[in-house]
């Protein structure tokens, strides 16, 4: 029996860059002929079973979005399938201009822009894009509600095991920060490294940070490095594809999730606090309202956005670290796998187009 069609559109990450697309795709793919429609990332991916179009990514925004919009245009009109549409700004076009399709929106995030009149106005024009489709999902409940429309379905991010390799959580530290820098003060963890360090002398404490940002921000870290004397303990990889993470979770055994106690990324669920916990590693993070939810008794601990937060995150574990087990901190968020989370959220969504 032939399979139905599903194309993907996302114009706001390169391949490879967002996790949830590609996890749609691997978990979907045996049931569904899928096309995904996106940039060009640092590395080329192939995905087993799926029509992969990926564009070369331009840094003007304007010719990229132009870019993609001509080629959206192209492979919707001799399409018969489900649109799948990961948002981007005018997306509602694309449903005016091909109205027999089925369309489904999916909202990733809200605004996380630092100036508040430019997230209530990127915020105001994201919520006049849903109302010109029918069916719409989005990633939390709390982003939902901020959205203001009662019948907006939630599509929650999920995490595999990137690692399986059980951990030691002994008296070395081994941090791990996996994502990007854009806005997350990074250079707070580092501080709190130093006074950590400095308060106990004896505690072996290496830090791998995998991921980037713009140029500005990269050298800020690096400066920050040299700034508190971490030169010998900490490490930048810079951005690393998601299949090549392994290596990196199997020799960590913390988990640093930093996100600003923000209004704006509260209600953001961080994948990375999934995808550390699966993979055993006791995690350290901010105290968002999404973090809360995840972090348990013996799994983490919940910080302050301050450099003293996360160096009492690390005394945290000093003192837990006995008491771990890596059974009861991957296993605590099993309910949260991406087969699961596909088949409870995104499989209804897109069976309601096939009926």
């Amino acid at each position: 029996m032939a399979k139905n069609k599903l194309m993907i559109l996302d114009v706001q990450h390169p391949l490879g860059t967002l996790t949830d697309v590609l996890k749609w795709c691997e978990y979907l793919c045996d049931d569904y002929d899928i096309t995904l429609l996106c940039f060009k990332g640092i590395e080329p991916v192939k995905i087993k079973g799926v029509k992969v179009v990926a564009l070369r990514y331009f840094k003007s925004g304007i010719i990229r979005n132009m870019l993609f919009v001509f080629n959206a245009l192209y492979y919707l009109s001799t399409f018969r399938g489900a649109v799948f549409i990961v948002y981007f700004r005018h997306c509602g076009m694309l449903r005016r201009l091909f109205g027999k399709l089925s369309f489904h929106l999916d909202i990733r995030s809200l605004s996380v822009d630092c100036d508040e009149s430019v997230r209530i106005r990127e915020n105001d024009f994201m919520k006049r894009e849903c109302a010109r489709f029918d069916s719409v999902s989005s990633l939390s409940s709390g982003v939902i509600k901020q959205l203001g429309r009662g019948d907006i379905k939630l599509l929650p991010i999920g995490a595999d095991k990137i690692s399986t390799v059980p951990k030691v959580y002994g008296k070395d530290l081994r941090l791990l920060y996996v994502g990007t820098f854009l806005g997350r003060h990074l250079e707070h963890t580092l501080e709190g490294m130093a006074i950590f360090r400095k308060r106990n002398p004896d505690a072996v404490v290496t830090y791998d940070i995998v991921g980037g940002g713009e140029p500005c921000d990269d050298a800020f870290i690096k400066r920050s490095i040299d700034d508190f004397g971490l030169h010998d303990s900490v490490v930048l990889h810079g951005p690393v594809p998601h299949g090549a993470l392994a290596e990196y979770f199997d020799r960590a055994n913390i988990g640093v999730s930093y996100i600003p106690i923000t209004d704006y990324y509260d209600f953001q669920p961080p994948t990375k606090t999934y995808e550390y916990i699966r993979s055993g590693l006791y995690t350290i993070a901010t105290a968002t309202y999404e973090n809360r939810k995840l972090i348990k008794s013996g799994t983490g601990t919940l910080i302050d956005d301050t450099p003293e937060g996360f160096a009492y995150g690390l005394e945290c574990y000093m003192k837990e670290r006995d008491n771990l087990s890596y059974d009861n901190i991957s296993g605590s968020l099993d309910d949260s796998s991406w087969k699961v989370v596909i088949d409870r959220y995104m499989r209804p969504i897109l069976d309601s187009f096939n009926r």
